[in-house]
C-alpha cells in the first residue's frame, strides 16, 4: 500500500511487532520505498526495519545506519519495537527492554509504499524477505510510545 502515511519526516514513531525467525532466517521486517520496483534509491528516501538472526536488529534510511547486537533464537517469539521521539532519540526494544539507544535526525521524506516482509524486488533481482512469523504489527506516526523499559499489554 502507497500512502503519505508512512512518511515521518522527522516526527516521533513507533513500529513494533511480535516476531519469531526461523533457523538461519531473519531479513527485512519493515521496508518503505518511493519506488516498488527498483530499491537503488539515494540516501533518505527510504527507511527499513532488519532482523538478522542470530546477530542483530537494524534501522537504516541510505544515509544513517544503526545496529545493536541480539541474540533472536528461532522459534521463540519476541516483541520488538523500535521508537523515535521528539527529541531524536531512536531507541530499539526487544520484550519490553531497551537495548539500544542513539540520536537520529532523519528526515524520512516522500509517499512510501510499505512492505512487511515480503520478497521484492531490487535492480530487477529478488530480495529475500523476512524468514519467520510476524504478528500483532503496530505503526504509530507522531508519538514514540517507549522511552524507557515497559510492561507488553498487548501481546496474546
Amino acid at each position: 500500500q502507497k500512502s503519505f502515511d508512512f512518511a515521518f519526516e522527522n516526527q516521533p514513531f513507533t513500529i513494533e511487532a511480535v516476531v519469531s525467525v526461523q533457523a538461519g532466517g531473519g531479513g527485512t521486517l519493515i521496508d518503505m520505498r518511493n519506488i516498488y520496483q527498483n530499491y537503488s534509491e539515494i540516501s533518505a528516501n527510504y527507511a527499513n526495519l532488519v532482523i538478522v538472526n542470530p546477530m542483530d536488529m537494524r534501522w537504516s534510511n541510505g544515509s544513517v545506519f544503526h545496529s545493536v547486537a541480539y541474540n533472536f533464537t528461532p522459534g521463540i517469539e519476541y516483541t520488538v519495537a523500535i521508537t523515535r521521539d521528539s527529541s531524536n532519540k531512536l531507541r530499539f526494544f526487544v520484550n519490553g527492554q531497551k537495548i539500544f539507544e542513539t540520536t537520529d535526525t532523519t528526515n524520512i521524506i516522500g509517499s512510501r509504499y510499505l512492505h512487511v516482509g515480503v520478497t521484492r524486488l531490487q535492480n530487477g533481482n529478488t530480495e529475500r524477505g523476512f524468514k519467520g512469523t510476524i504478528r500483532d504489527l503496530r505503526i504509530t506516526k507522531g508519538t514514540a510510545k517507549y522511552s524507557s523499559d515497559y510492561i507488553i499489554t498487548y501481546q496474546t
